[in-house]
C-alpha cells in the first residue's frame, strides 16, 4: 500500500515536472520570437529594402538625399524640433520630462510613460540603466528635421544621434532617413485596441469569397514622400490602386468611399497599402479567412518587423507595379493562399495582445540600450 503511493506521488512529481518544463519551453521560444523581432528593427538602415524577412544593411545615400530633400519641404513651414519632447527614463521604466511637453499628440507621450514601467513589470526585472530618449508625437516627424539627429554616415550627422520612438511608426524604409536611429513602439491609440481584432469572427470561408482583391480607404499619402523610394512614381500608391482598379474590374475593387469591413471579407484577396504612415487594415485583415497583398510601405508598425513575405502576405513592390501579376498569381494559386491566410491568423493571435506589446517593448529598449546611453553621453541636458 505504501509503495503504490509512493509510486502515485512520483509519478505526479514527473508530470508536474515536465509541464514545468513545457511551459519554460513555451515562453522562451515567445521570448525567442519577440527578440528576433526587435533585432529586425536594429538591421534596419537606408534604405531598407525588404528581401524576405531580411533588412539591407547598406545606406544608400542617393535615396537618403532624395528622403532628406522631401522630409525639408513638407516641413520647412514648422519648426524643426516642434513636436520632439526628451525623456529621461529610470532603470524601472519611470520617466520623467527633460524637454518638450509632448504637444501636439500628449496622448502619446501618456502611452509611453506609461508602457515602460509596465513592460518592466511583466519582465519582472529593470531594464539594465537609465537612459534619454526622444518621442516624436507627430506623423509629420519633424523631430528628425533636426540635424543634430540624422543618419550618421552623413554629411548632416551630428554628435548626439540616438533612438527615437514614433507613435506612427516612423521607422520604415521610406522617407525616413533621418529615423536611422528610431525604432517603434505600440504607443497608438489604434495598438492599445488590437485585442479586439480577435474578438470578431470572418464567417466566410475562403473557398466561398470572390477571388478578387479589395482595397477602399481615405485619400491620403504624400506623393514626395513615395518619389524618395521611386523617382519614377507620378501618383501616391492610394492613387495608384484606384486608377489600377478602374483599369482591371474585373481583378480588383478599389475607392475612396467608406465600406464597412464586412464589405472586404467578400473577397479572396486584402490589399493594405500606406497612406500618410502605416496601413491601418493590416491588421484586421491579417485575421480574416482571406490572404493579405501587402505593399512595401514607408512606415512600419510595431509588428510588422515580425512578418515574413510569402508566409504570412503576399508582398506587392512600394509603387504597385506588380500588384495586377501578384493577383493573377494568387487565383493560380490558392492552396498557397490558405497556407498563409492560416499563417496570418495564426500571427495575429500570438502578438495582438497586451503581453506580446509589454514583451516587445522590453525587448527592443534593452537591444537599443547601446545607442540610447551612447545618443547622450556628451550632452549638457
Amino acid at each position: 500500500m505504501q509503495a503504490s503511493r509512493v509510486r502515485e506521488r512520483a509519478k505526479c512529481l514527473l508530470l508536474a515536472f515536465l509541464l514545468g518544463c513545457g511551459v519554460y519551453l513555451v515562453r522562451a521560444n515567445m521570448s525567442l520570437v519577440w527578440d528576433r523581432g526587435a533585432a529586425r528593427i536594429q538591421q534596419r538602415a537606408l534604405p531598407l529594402h525588404r528581401h524576405g524577412a531580411e533588412f539591407q544593411a547598406t545606406p544608400n545615400e542617393s535615396v537618403y538625399a532624395r528622403q532628406h530633400d522631401a522630409m525639408q519641404h513638407t516641413l520647412a513651414s514648422s519648426p524643426a524640433s516642434a513636436h520632439c519632447t526628451l525623456l529621461r527614463v529610470q532603470a524601472d521604466g519611470a520617466s520623467h520630462i527633460v524637454k518638450g511637453s509632448g504637444v501636439p499628440h500628449t496622448m502619446y507621450l501618456a502611452r509611453l510613460q506609461a508602457l515602460l514601467p509596465q513592460a518592466v513589470r511583466y519582465k519582472k526585472r529593470n531594464f539594465s540603466a537609465a537612459f534619454f530618449i526622444f518621442i516624436d508625437t507627430a506623423d509629420t516627424s519633424s523631430c528628425k528635421a533636426s540635424k543634430a539627429y540624422t543618419h550618421p554616415s552623413s554629411s548632416l550627422a551630428g554628435p548626439h544621434a540616438m533612438p527615437r520612438v514614433f507613435p506612427f511608426a516612423i521607422t520604415g524604409n521610406a522617407y525616413q532617413p533621418l529615423a536611422f536611429q528610431s525604432f517603434p513602439l505600440p504607443l497608438d491609440r489604434y495598438h492599445r485596441n488590437m485585442q479586439q481584432i480577435l474578438a470578431r469572427i470572418d464567417p466566410v470561408p475562403y473557398e466561398q469569397k470572390q477571388a478578387k482583391a479589395i482595397w477602399h480607404g481615405q485619400k491620403s499619402g504624400y506623393l514626395a514622400w513615395s518619389r524618395a523610394l521611386v523617382p519614377a512614381m507620378t501618383r501616391t500608391p492610394r492613387d495608384e490602386i484606384v486608377r489600377l482598379a478602374l483599369a482591371h474590374p474585373q481583378l480588383l475593387e478599389a475607392s475612396y468611399t467608406k465600406v464597412p469591413f464586412e464589405r472586404f471579407l467578400q473577397f479572396q484577396y486584402i490589399v493594405a497599402v500606406s497612406g500618410n504612415s502605416w496601413s491601418s487594415v493590416l491588421a484586421e485583415a491579417l485575421w480574416t479567412n482571406s490572404v493579405v497583398l501587402r505593399q512595401d510601405p514607408h512606415m512600419y508598425s510595431w509588428y510588422e518587423s515580425m512578418l515574413v513575405a510569402w508566409r504570412h502576405y503576399i508582398p506587392v513592390r512600394h509603387d504597385l507595379g506588380d500588384l495586377i501579376r501578384k493577383i493573377e498569381w494568387a487565383q493560380r494559386h490558392p492552396a498557397e493562399c490558405k497556407a498563409m491566410s492560416r499563417a496570418a491568423r495564426q500571427f495575429a493571435r500570438q502578438f495582438f495582445n497586451t503581453e506580446a506589446q509589454l514583451a516587445y517593448t522590453y525587448s527592443t529598449i534593452m537591444r537599443s540600450m547601446p545607442r540610447l546611453l551612447q545618443g547622450f553621453e556628451n550632452a549638457s541636458v
